[in-house]
């Protein structure tokens, strides 16, 4: 990270649409048509749960979560190549999970992921995900995913701390009023 970045997260705007098709295009190129279809329907419907990363006022990241029978649903996630390795994604995913646990009360979260993703499935590990299923020919391709799924408790013993940190180093000010720097370390640890 170079010093004079500027990170910010912030809710994901209908404008934003088009360089997320360009970001989908990238890290989805077998889905994409059907993706970029189905993102601005998406959008409609779940744009108060999903966030983007902006770096330098440029998008490297964007997390598309939605609610479903209460329980929350990490439905995309991408990071531009140029930007991963740089906890962009864990950053997406820290603000998602607590959006999801604190700001709407829910108890656990859960996600999609491909079987041959070792990276992500690293990641999601690292914030307390755990695989509780197999589901043959998932995707468009016929590979398998994984369901992944996270309980707030889990995500409180293990990995709150981790994200309050990391969630320091980025401008918090578009998401809400519980990620201010100066109410999120006594909201988390008190509740």
């Amino acid at each position: 990270m170079q010093a004079s970045e500027v990170k910010r997260i912030r809710k994901i705007r209908v404008e934003d649409l088009e360089e997320i098709s360009r970001i989908i295009m990238e890290v989805f190129p077998e889905d994409c048509n059907i993706i970029i279809r189905y993102v601005k329907y998406i959008y409609a419907i779940v744009r108060d749960h999903s966030y983007i990363v902006e770096i330098n006022n440029n998008i490297a990241g964007f997390c598309i979560n939605s609610v479903e029978y209460g329980r929350g649903h990490i439905m995309y996630l991408a990071v531009k190549s140029n930007y991963r390795r740089r906890g962009v994604g864990k950053a997406l995913l820290c603000v998602s999970l607590i959006h999801f646990f604190y700001e709407l009360d829910l108890s656990e979260v859960f996600l999609e992921v491909q079987t041959e993703n070792v990276p992500a499935i690293r990641l999601y590990e690292s914030l307390g995900f755990r695989i509780v299923r197999r589901i043959p020919r998932y995707y468009i391709d016929g590979s398998d995913c994984y369901v992944m799924v996270v309980d707030k408790g889990t995500f409180r013993n293990f990995c709150e701390s981790m994200c309050i940190s990391l969630l320091d180093d980025y401008d918090l000010h578009e998401v809400g009023s519980l990620f201010s720097k100066s109410s999120r370390h006594d909201y988390y640890l008190s509740n």
